[in-house]
């Protein structure tokens, strides 16, 4: 973990929990910046790492990403707890994502889980 200007950096990995079968996989990690401490909120998050045929590649997701917003909760703003429980549901959910990409566009896309 380092501190940058009051945020904290930490990488999240949404590719799946190996304990959890129960749980669907995005086959992603981010890279985000965090503020508080109890109740920390999302700054900033930045996909980091897209595994290959994963359903974060197969939505046209790519390594440089900045989520704007998962399933309707804003980036900055959501809450980092309520952020991951929006991407990790079971297998088959759907979790639709808002993506900036470095021209400023913004590409709106659906993650199936596996």
């Amino acid at each position: 973990m380092k501190i940058q200007t009051g945020l904290v950096a930490l990488s999240l990995s949404f590719a799946g929990n190996a304990y959890n079968d129960d749980q669907g996989k995005a086959g992603l990690e981010l890279d985000v910046g965090v503020s508080g401490f109890f109740s920390s909120v999302l700054e900033s998050a930045e996909i980091s790492f897209i595994e290959s045929n994963s359903p974060a590649e197969k939505a046209g997701l790519q390594v440089g990403d900045r989520i704007v917003a998962i399933d309707d909760c804003q980036v900055p703003g959501c809450l980092t707890s309520e952020a991951k429980q929006r991407l990790k549901r079971h297998p088959g959910d759907l979790v639709p994502i808002v993506i900036q990409r470095d021209d400023d566009t913004q590409v709106y896309t659906t993650l199936r889980l596996e």
